[in-house]
């Protein structure tokens, strides 16, 4: 009976979703590791924003209306992590996405040797990496079959490409990161649990990519 109620609640929080913005906020932190001891050093540029705000991940769905993104503002968008529609996920403490995965990427550059340091420290020569964020979010797709059973798959997806000036040719190099588990509500564990999955996927698929800093 629990669970039926609530997938009940799941669907009329989708349903309500569908009238006014119904925000809700989620505290995540990006994994971390300490710095190495010996480590060679690296600038951390400009991170952008370049994610599609109208289109969900693999889906001909809408994400963010133009009227949901007006409701939001633009702090509330670069915040936003999860959700469709009116119904969507925002960062605690006015986190952004950006500096999110700014975290996210120094966490990958500490496990493979390297340390991030200001621009203003760094010696002539250091490389600087800029990052687009081409994809970061999370919801529910539909699934017919698992509906029936009253429960649905939560997946979270991470997408940057990591450009890198190291005074030779610059380079360019893609790293996406996938997590998914079964849920039967739409609740700010379950969203935080599906970043800790694609970030540990991230984090592995970064340490191959590392070899061409």
């Amino acid at each position: 009976m629990n669970l039926v109620r609530n997938a009940l609640g799941a669907v009329a929080a989708m349903l309500l979703a569908g009238c006014s913005l119904h925000a809700n906020s989620v505290r995540m932190d990006p994994p971390s590791v300490a710095i190495p001891t010996e480590s060679k050093p690296v600038v951390i540029g400009s991170v952008y924003d370049k994610r599609d705000m109208a289109l969900l991940p693999e889906s001909s769905r809408e994400r963010v209306s133009l009227a949901t993104s007006g409701e939001l503002g633009k702090a509330g968008v670069a915040s936003s992590v999860a959700g469709g529609g009116k119904f969507i996920w925002t960062l605690t403490d006015n986190d952004t996405v950006t500096d999110w995965v700014r975290d996210l990427v120094i966490t990958g550059l500490r496990q493979n040797g390297f340390r991030a340091v200001k621009a203003s420290e760094a010696a002539p020569g250091t490389p600087v990496i800029d990052i687009d964020v081409n994809e970061f979010w999370a919801y529910i797709p539909f699934n017919f079959g698992r509906s029936l059973t009253y429960t649905q798959q939560m997946k979270a997806w991470i997408a940057t490409t990591v450009h890198l000036n190291s005074g030779a040719e610059p380079a360019s190099f893609k790293v996406r990161g996938e997590g998914a588990h079964i849920v039967q509500i739409f609740s700010e564990e379950n969203v935080r649990q599906a970043y800790e999955l694609a970030s540990d996927d991230y984090l592995k698929n970064f340490q191959r990519k590392a070899s061409e800093l």
